[in-house]
């Protein structure tokens, strides 16, 4: 199986997907949320936010499916190269004139 079924496999079997956002958490720290989440049992998570790189949310939960979401192509790049699961380019995209073509242009340069 190649790492990329692997990853669709888990990320379709995630059982809570959680989305990291300062603006709802009420003060808590990324890092405390995520903790609290996984108390609850997430087995994947978003990180918006950039306090929490993705090499420390793998080194708190190795088995985390993770997700990164990004605003450019070289944030994906980079959260890809530094082993995000899943990349969200939804900003980028839902900003362009054309939002189909700048989702496959994205994908492609990725």
């Amino acid at each position: 199986m190649s790492i990329h079924d692997d990853r669709m496999r888990r990320f379709c079997e995630a059982g809570l997907y959680f989305v990291t956002s300062q603006a709802l958490s009420e003060g808590r720290s990324t890092i405390d949320s995520v903790h609290r989440a996984l108390v609850g049992g997430i087995t994947l998570i978003q990180l918006r936010e950039k306090d929490l790189p993705i090499a420390a949310a793998r080194a708190i939960a190795p088995d985390l499916i993770i997700g990164a979401s990004s605003h450019t192509i070289a944030e994906a790049q980079d959260a890809q190269a530094n082993g995000a699961h899943t990349i969200a380019l939804v900003t980028a995209v839902a900003a362009a004139p054309n939002p189909e073509q700048a989702a496959r242009e994205l994908i492609e340069d990725i």
